[in-house]
């Protein structure tokens, strides 16, 4: 989460890029998402999700009240 929060997840591109590299890394752990990964925006969704409840205070005024960035 501090990547994402350093980084700037409440970027589209940003949030896309992260949630590529963990799915990625993360499918070498688990069969599972091999066979059924998650979508890129889905999982930039997550990361967008769990960062607003973990540093709110690093994201730009009025960005945590509009939701994730959508494509």
């Amino acid at each position: 989460m501090d990547r994402a929060c350093g980084e700037g997840v409440w970027e589209l591109d940003v949030a896309r890029a992260l949630a590529e590299e963990f799915i990625t890394e993360d499918a070498a752990y688990a069969l599972f998402l091999e066979a059924y990964p998650p979508s890129i925006d889905s999982g930039a969704d997550a990361l967008w999700l769990t960062a607003a409840d973990y540093c709110p205070e690093d994201f730009p005024p009025g960005v945590v009240e509009t939701g994730p960035p959508q494509p």
